[in-house]
This record gives structure tokens, sequence and C-alpha cells, in this order.
């Protein structure tokens, strides 16, 4: 039994280190992984078929340590009940994930999940699949973010806040604002997902319509995803019209005739 797990980080600086690096010219630099400390650690949950079943911030309003205590406890409980837990990101080889690996390091926290194959982390999808590193062959072509990466399915990418923002926003208090912004890249990463898994052939058109779907109810009924909706593109997110009709003729294709859809749709010569 399967699931995929979409997670997104938002950090600040952890000021009880000593200052991170400049560049020589004085600039600021982007900071190391140990230099991230979490304040909000959202959550995707989507089932075998790529339904979304629930989406939060893990351990709301609790501190680093316990966030990621909540996590491994996850993952742990996961593998426990036979359920291989993928987890899904975006930039996570560069990011996300060795944040986690080095705030773990920090706290004194164990991660065997984590370490249980090299298979785990680079140049592949085995429980983990980064979906940046995927659709730029790990990096043979110049990387993208998240926000260009929706605006190509029809989510609205980021809206007035990026993660440049966090510092000044819990600096200002503005907490809540931050787990929004949060909460709101996770549902557009878990669509963006669902995009891929059709890209790859993993999802079929008919699943990814439910999947994609069953997303949009949870964008609906949850106040903190408001702002996206009226900026969904739903017609392109949901693949409808004549863009449809060609996904599925190309699914009936591989039950069917492949020579006759190639000739049908690109007036290809055939051999």
């Amino acid at each position: 039994m399967n699931s995929f797990l979409v997670l997104d980080l938002e950090t600040v600086l952890d000021t009880s280190l000593p200052p991170p690096p400049k560049k020589k010219s004085g600039g600021d630099v982007f900071p190391p992984p140990p230099y991230h400390t979490i304040v909000a650690m959202g959550a995707a949950l989507l089932d075998a078929s790529c339904r979304l079943r629930s989406a939060w911030i893990v351990s709301e309003g609790r501190d680093e340590f316990t966030m990621l205590a909540a996590l491994i406890a996850f993952l742990n409980a996961k593998l426990a009940e036979g359920i291989v837990v993928t987890i899904v990101t975006w930039n996570g080889r560069g990011f996300d994930l060795p944040v986690l690996v080095a705030r773990c390091l920090h706290h004194g926290l164990a991660w065997p999940w984590y370490y249980e194959t090299e298979a785990r982390r680079r140049y592949s999808a085995h429980n983990h699949i980064d979906m940046m590193d995927l659709l730029v062959d790990h990096g043979a072509a110049r990387p993208y973010g998240l926000s260009l990466a929706a605006k190509l399915i029809g989510m609205p990418g980021k809206l007035d806040v990026n993660g440049g923002n966090v510092q000044a926003m819990m600096d200002a208090g503005e907490h809540e604002q931050v787990r929004a912004y949060c909460v709101q890249d996770v549902i557009q990463t878990a669509a963006l997902f669902l995009r891929v898994q059709l890209l790859r052939g993993a999802l079929s058109p008919a699943g990814y319509a439910i999947a994609a779907e069953h997303l949009l109810a949870t964008v609906e009924r949850e106040p903190r995803l408001a702002p996206l909706l009226p900026l969904i593109d739903r017609d392109r997110f949901l693949i409808t019209g004549g863009a449809a009709e060609l996904v599925h003729e190309a699914s009936a294709a591989r039950q069917t005739s492949r020579r006759g859809w190639w000739t049908k749709t690109w007036g290809g010569k055939t051999t």
C-alpha cells in the first residue's frame, strides 16, 4: 500500500549560529542548510491514486523540535503499517531535505528512514520525488521555480508572498500569514505532482481528472486556500476541451492501435 506526502518548509535564520558567509563583494549568499530554522512545515497526504486526503501545518504553533519529531513519528508509523510513503517536493534535494537532515542533527533526532538506502536520495525517485530535479533531468537543463511551474498547469503560483518575505513576516508576528502561505505552496506542489504523474504515465487521464477535481474540492473548503481559488485556470488544470480529447486519444492508443492514432493525430507516415 502506497501514499505520497508533499512537504514544504518555511524557514528563518538560526541566530544562535555564527553569521552565515558573505560574498567577496560583501553581499549576502543563500545560507547553507544548518542556518535554516523551520518555522512552518506544510504537508499534504495523497493516497495511491493521488487523491488528496488532507493538507495541514505539521504541529501547528509548536517549536521546530516538535515539528521534526512529528514528521519522523509519522513516517515510522506508516512504515510499521506497511504503507510505503513517498515524499514529494519541489527542489527538496536542494533545500527541504538537507534542512530537515541538518536540523535533526542539531536536535539529536534519529531519522533512519532517510538513511535506510542511498536510493532514497540523489538521482532516484525511490521514496522521494523532487519534481524540479525530475523535470530538469538532474541539472541538465536550467532549474526554475515552483511559481512558474504552477502557472504552467493553471495554478496561480506565488501571490504576494515568497520565501524571502518569511523572516520579516515572522519578526512582525504575522505567523498565521506565514502558515497560510506555506499551505498554499503545499497545495500547488500537490497539484503539480498530479500533472507530473500524468506526464510520467504513472497516472491515467481518467485518474488525473478524478484526482484534480478532488484537489479543487479541498481548495474550495479550506479558508487558507481561498485566495488561490479565483486565480485558478480550471480549464487548464482539469485539461478540458481539445487538449483533454488529445490526451484521452493518446491513452486509448496504448490499448488499441498506436499506428492509427499516430496517423490521425500527426498525419505522420507510418513504417
